[in-house]
């Protein structure tokens, strides 16, 4: 993945993070006049001055990215181990040794091989899958910090529950686009190695 794409991919991360501290200094400590100066952040021409707002985003991208990286570690793990057992078995087989992580085998034979078309599709999956945990972090703290609105009432209950659920649904949606992204992933890398077996060494 060049820099600019997982630069991308961290400032979308970010922003989730961002809008949470946004609604909870809001809700606690800030009153109606913070929206209008938000949105007066638009009609800043000068590039210059978004700076410091990316880099706040891309911060918050970094470390909300850790965090889903380990909430769903033991659980691509699992799937890991499901879909790539058959590969796994033919890779002991060849190589008469035991392999702990047969997923971090097959990916490191595909970018070390010549195939650059392949293995930006492979980011592009990887780019998606950490976007939608990275997501997923994001929508639970937006649903925390619409909470305390339900204690402060400095918005309508009801415009409150409408967005708890609205955001509801994305937690939803990102968890079941994480699940069918990781398992779209995982058939490819099974097709991957299937049509690139790996052959004995010679020498063996």
């Amino acid at each position: 993945m060049n820099t600019t794409t997982l630069y991308a991919e961290l400032i979308i991360v970010g922003s989730g993070a961002t809008l949470f501290i946004v609604l909870l200094f809001h809700s606690l400590f800030g009153d109606s006049s913070w929206f209008s100066k938000l949105g007066g952040l638009s009609s800043i021409g000068s590039v210059v001055s978004l700076i410091p707002v990316l880099s706040v985003f891309y911060l918050l991208g970094i470390v909300i990215s850790n965090v889903a990286y380990l909430l769903f570690k033991s659980r691509e793990k699992r799937l890991r181990d499901e879909k790539l057992v058959d590969i796994k078995d033919k890779y002991e087989g060849i190589r008469k040794e035991k392999l702990t992580n047969v997923y971090e085998e097959i990916r490191t034979r595909l970018y070390t091989s010549p195939h650059k078309d392949l293995i930006d599709e492979f980011e592009f999956r990887r780019s998606k899958i950490r976007i939608c945990r990275g997501w997923f972090i994001n929508s639970i703290l937006v649903i925390i910090a619409l909470t305390t609105y339900l204690f402060t009432g400095k918005i309508p209950y009801s415009m409150v529950w409408f967005w708890i659920i609205t955001v509801g649904l994305l937690v939803i949606g990102t968890r079941v686009s994480w699940r069918t992204a990781t398992d779209t992933e995982l058939e490819w890398l099974n097709s991957y190695a299937k049509q690139n077996p790996l052959t004995r060494n010679p020498e063996e």
